[in-house]
Parts: C-alpha cells; structure tokens; sequence
C-alpha cells in the first residue's frame, strides 16, 4: 500500500508473503527544504534505518511514541502490526 499527503509525507508499505502481519515501509518528506515531521505508521516499529545519503555510517532514527521523524532522506520502518 501507499500513502500521500501533498507535502508532508510519501509512504510505501510491503507486507511479508507468509506473514501479513509484518512490514516495511519506507518514508520520507518530499519537501526537500530541509524540514522534518513527525509521522506514525502504526503498529510496533521493531528497526529503523535512514538511507545514508553521503558516505559514512547511517543516521540515527530517533523514535518518540511509535513515530518518526521524516526527512527528505527516506527512513525504512520493520513494522509488526
């Protein structure tokens, strides 16, 4: 699945073929203005990781209450629903 709000947030969903209850998603603000939002996909996020954009080690993901801020840097979400 996918969800779009004009922006603020684009977000895409895979779901595990024998387990529906796990998934990924990935997120990003398409803003590109160096902002960030807070966005909950809902569910448990078991793991989170930011697409690196530079060379180095990938950014921290913090998570506050089941949310995540997003960035123009897309953040992949393990989510268990």
């Amino acid at each position: 699945g996918r969800e779009a709000k004009a922006g603020e947030v684009y977000a895409y969903e895979v779901r595990h073929g024998g387990d529906p209850k796990k998934r990924i998603v990935a997120a990003w603000s398409p803003t590109g203005s160096g902002r960030t939002s807070a966005w909950s996909p809902g569910g448990k996020i078991l793991r989170a990781e930011r697409m690196p954009l530079a060379p180095g080690a990938a950014p921290v993901v913090e998570l506050r209450d089941g949310a995540v801020a997003l960035e123009e840097s897309p953040v992949y979400l393990w989510i268990e629903r």
